[in-house]
């Protein structure tokens, strides 16, 4: 619905994964998991191009600036927006960012 209303509305839309504990990263199960995440989101961002897969790559975060396994504590979540805000804007700009390769792989 959110894909179909962008292009009838012309806005954009970024999605992007949550931060997570880095400890997830050491569960086979779970990157598994995260990789057809990724697969999925890639696909959905292809099939629009007002849909942007930004922050692809997981943003880990260590125990105690965790307040559970995908909800970083205030401070980090201060970085962690800090950094969604410059891959949405690179999103916008890829060329003059550098970064387009970064965020469609």
């Amino acid at each position: 619905a959110i894909s179909e209303l962008s292009r009838t509305h012309g806005f954009n839309v970024y999605v992007a994964n949550s931060p997570i504990y880095e400890g997830l990263l050491q569960d086979e199960k779970f990157k598994t998991y995260y990789r057809q995440v990724q697969e999925t989101l890639d696909a959905y961002a292809g099939r629009n191009d007002r849909i942007h897969y930004v922050l692809r790559h997981p943003s880990t975060h260590r125990e105690e600036r965790m307040q559970n396994a995908d909800h970083v504590l205030p401070g980090e979540a201060v970085i962690f927006t800090e950094r969604l805000a410059r891959a949405i804007r690179a999103a916008q700009n890829p060329q003059r960012s550098g970064m387009a390769e970064c965020l469609h792989p």
